[in-house]
């Protein structure tokens, strides 16, 4: 958990630098949290929206 979000590598000074580095990362997570359900969300009602429905077929066929 240290290398995600570059924990490993704090080029902030002190226990301060520390403390922000920490709400930085941990806010970064969120984040992505946040964007992976909305992405699949948006991608979830894509595919409702343009797959193929059964009355497509009925609407097709001439009279």
């Amino acid at each position: 958990m240290k290398s995600d979000y570059r924990l490993a590598r704090n080029y902030l000074k002190g226990f301060a630098g520390d403390t922000r580095n920490l709400l930085l990362a941990a806010a970064a997570w969120n984040f992505k949290k946040w964007l992976n359900l909305v992405v699949s969300f948006y991608l979830n009602f894509l595919r409702l929206l343009f797959q193929p429905s059964e009355y497509s077929a009925l609407r097709l066929t001439p009279f």
